[in-house]
């Protein structure tokens, strides 16, 4: 086996997942982990090899190579030098993070687990803590490995089952060193308007927007990272509509990616190849449309859009290896849209009497809303029930701008978003004087679980009543007046009579 004394080899610290705590015992050399604010590693495993044995003065390093890793080749060329020699004449100016120590690290681990090699050392995460220490370790070269368990789901579909596989470091441990790892296991986060949730009308569009971080991808020869986006039956997505910027510089989407529907999944498959050249900590923002259709959810639970991410979690098996990839916890974004309830009636004494054949049409912005009819009930209690059109629907000759109440005097108009409207009464029934103005109505979204409230000429209420007046028998022009004129007359013509017969008279009784 060769000797070379040359200068400390800078760690090697590549990408790690989400971080925490482990012991392993205070003689010789130590390495201290201490993660950063926010991470834990309950659960996750640290493993030590000693690659090269070293002595030194404190100035100077004598390395030797560890018989473990004698018929070690995984390091850059020219092949005529050992590791050893390679690493002791500093070729390839390697330097911290340098693509030639990447690469050692990276080659080092998948010979450990080719060969195999037992750890010199192992230790296993506690939680809540965020210092991970191996102690009395026999001074050394050592190559520092974890293996993690974050949230999300394996390739097998088991939830908090993502291994990541990560190099920590290659590192020369003589007395007590410190290693502070790159965290970073990618997430997506999801996004309408800016909150988690929001409220449209039935065919409406609406842009969600995805956000993630290129991850650091140390050791990855390409890069696994598919964002599914899962529709509810009451959201359609846009062909076309997916737009992708990565460090605020738009990507051309056909280029960089594969957009295709399964389903009603949306999969956005980026180019592993590509994906790798990226910079890693760039802004990954992912914008795209959908349209809330026929088949909505009235009010809760909503409609929902399921958003993960796909990625690579070994950059050191094989890509066809079975559990090279993992899978980000579900992120869910919902649309919601609601109803509004109308009730005709006219007051009978106390009681509230509902009316048939009364005609609405609702509009908005002075727009009249055109509406599929659902259901026709015309006797009974129930109601005549509507929905939003889809813009498709606009020609069909069931679309109608008028509703129509049935015995029960009751309406219900789905698939509305928040916002105001107003209601136009546009005919009454016989009998009944129409409305002569329209009453205001704002529907209100309060929050997250749907919930939402409704005012009607600014007064709370939970439904539109309308209430119809009929009108009294108007007085017919006739009547008392003539029947007076015709008495009048008949009294008038029986004096006449009288007053011929009597002159007559006279002028007989004369003659």
């Amino acid at each position: 086996m060769k000797k070379k004394i040359f200068p400390l080899v800078l760690a090697l610290v590549l990408v790690l997942a989400a971080a925490l705590p482990l012991t392993a015992s205070a003689a010789g050399a130590s390495i201290v982990i201490t993660y950063p604010e926010g991470h834990e590693v309950g659960g996750q495993t640290f493993k030590v090899y000693r690659v090269l044995d070293v002595t030194t003065d404190g100035t100077n390093y004598a390395y030797t190579l560890n018989d473990n890793f004698e018929d070690f080749t995984g390091y850059p060329a020219p092949r005529t030098q050992s590791l050893l020699d390679y690493l002791g004449s500093g070729s390839g100016n390697l330097t911290f993070d340098s693509p030639e120590m990447t690469a050692i690290a990276t080659n080092l681990w998948k010979y450990v687990e080719a060969t195999p090699i037992a750890p010199d050392a192992t230790a296993n995460g506690i939680s809540r803590s965020q210092t991970v220490t191996f102690d009395n370790l026999v001074p050394g070269y050592y190559l520092v490995f974890s293996l993690s368990t974050v949230p999300g789901q394996d390739s097998s579909g088991n939830e908090g089952k993502v291994t990541v596989v990560a190099a920590c470091a290659l590192i020369t441990a003589t007395d007590r060193v410190e290693i502070t790892p790159k965290v970073d296991v990618p997430t997506i986060d999801a996004k309408v308007q800016n909150k988690s949730y929001t409220d449209a009308s039935i065919g409406d569009i609406v842009t969600f927007n995805l956000s993630s971080a290129v991850p650091k991808m140390i050791g990855y020869e390409s890069y696994v990272f598919t964002v599914y986006s899962e529709l509810s039956p009451g959201l359609t997505y846009v062909p076309g509509s997916v737009v992708v910027k990565v460090g605020g510089v738009e990507q051309a989407v056909d280029v960089i990616c594969k957009v295709e529907i399964v389903g009603n999944t949306l999969k956005i498959t980026f180019d592993p190849a590509k994906f790798v050249d990226f910079t890693p900590g760039a802004a990954i923002e992912i914008t795209y449309d959908a349209q809330l259709n026929g088949d909505a959810v009235i009010g809760a639970p909503g409609n929902l859009n399921t958003v993960f991410l796909e990625y690579s979690n070994n950059p050191y098996a094989a890509p066809s290896r079975v559990g090279t990839s993992g899978r980000t916890q579900d992120v869910k974004v919902i649309v919601y849209t609601f109803k509004l309830e109308i009730f005709k009636f006219y007051k009978n004494g106390r009681n509230e009497q509902p009316l048939a054949l009364t005609e609405f049409t609702l509009k908005k912005n002075g727009t009249a809303i055109k509406l599929v009819p659902l259901s026709k009930a015309n006797t009974g209690t129930d109601p005549n029930v509507y929905r939003v059109a889809m813009p498709s629907e606009y020609t069909a000759a069931t679309t109608t701008t008028t509703v129509v109440t049935p015995t029960s005097g009751l309406i219900t108009i789905q698939g509305l978003g928040a916002g105001t409207y107003s209601l136009e009464e546009t005919k009454a029934p016989d009998g009944f004087n129409k409305l002569t103005a329209e009453k205001a109505i704002v529907i209100i979204h309060t929050n997250r679980q749907g919930i939402y409230s409704l005012t009607v000429d600014g007064a709370a209420v939970t439904m539109v009543k309308v209430e119809n007046h009929g009108g009294p028998k108007l007085p017919e022009t006739g009547g008392t007046g003539t029947t007076v004129f015709y008495a009048s007359g008949a009294a008038l013509t029986v004096l006449l009579a009288v007053f011929f017969i009597s002159s007559r008279r006279k002028k007989i009784l004369k003659g």
